[in-house]
């Protein structure tokens, strides 16, 4: 049973070109009977990236590939790209060609949710980040809500997706809850930054800014129980604040707000 590891120069998971092999990749041949790195054969490619194991049992096989540190799969002889091979070993019979593609031509997107306190939309202001924010990534191929990669923004408000092929995809930033979007760092201001991923960077600066919404705020203060909108609902009554700017404080949170405001209970 044999085949190789190429490094896909191009990343187009294409198995017919010409590509050199990586040398030391483990290569693991799995079944029913063996436990993983315990008692499962075990190579690494030559210099080629080539790997062979002899002496096989006719059988039911797995071909496991690694891969190895700085690369990212791209394809294999089975076309699922999962970095497996299934194979059934026939008597007198070899298995070969089982190949795997990789490729160092990874890179990384990244950037922050900040908190638009004065709500002017500006990037360039020194604003916080906002943690625990969900993004999500697409690339025209994935599902949004289901099967796209996600993360959230950590205390400063920094996200990361990392160990990505080049290409065209897009983040997708949903606001926390009783904040709006007032700004992205790619127009239009829609909660989402298209962009063309190049090879081997670290494309940085995806920036989103989120503000307190004005119109209304879905829960109430735990302390004085109000609520504030612009826009009370059929049969709210409340007391209309008319000044040109309110500062109010809740639970210990200072939040500024416009003209037109009604505080309900």
């Amino acid at each position: 049973m044999a085949g190789q590891v190429r490094d896909d120069e191009d990343y187009d998971g294409d198995l017919d070109d010409l590509e050199p092999g990586i040398n030391g990749v483990a290569v693991m041949l799995q079944d029913a009977t063996c436990t993983p790195w315990v008692n499962c054969p075990l190579t690494y490619t030559n210099g080629n990236g080539e790997y062979q194991f002899n002496s096989i049992s006719p059988g039911e096989y797995n071909i496991v590939e690694y891969d190895p540190v700085g690369y990212l799969s791209t394809g294999d002889s089975s076309g699922a790209n999962d970095n497996q091979i299934a194979v059934t070993l026939i008597s007198d019979v070899d298995s070969l060609d089982n190949d795997f593609l990789d490729t160092s031509q990874i890179s990384t997107i990244s950037g922050q949710v900040r908190d638009d306190l004065d709500k002017d939309g500006n990037l360039s202001d020194n604003d916080l980040g906002l943690a625990g924010v969900q993004l999500e990534l697409s690339d025209g191929i994935c599902v949004l809500g289901s099967d796209c990669r996600t993360t959230t923004t950590d205390i400063d408000g920094y996200y990361q997706f990392s160990q990505l092929l080049p290409g065209n995809y897009t983040i997708h930033q949903f606001d926390l809850s009783d904040y709006n979007s007032t700004d992205d760092s790619v127009d239009p201001n829609d909660n989402k930054i298209p962009l063309v991923l190049l090879a081997s960077i670290h494309d940085t600066g995806n920036d989103f800014l989120d503000s307190v919404d004005p119109d209304y705020c879905t829960s109430p203060d735990p302390d004085s129980g109000y609520i504030l909108t612009s826009s009370p609902a059929n049969g709210e009554s409340g007391i209309p604040l008319s000044l040109q700017t309110i500062s109010i404080t809740l639970s210990g949170q200072k939040y500024l707000y416009p003209t037109n405001l009604v505080l309900i209970s």
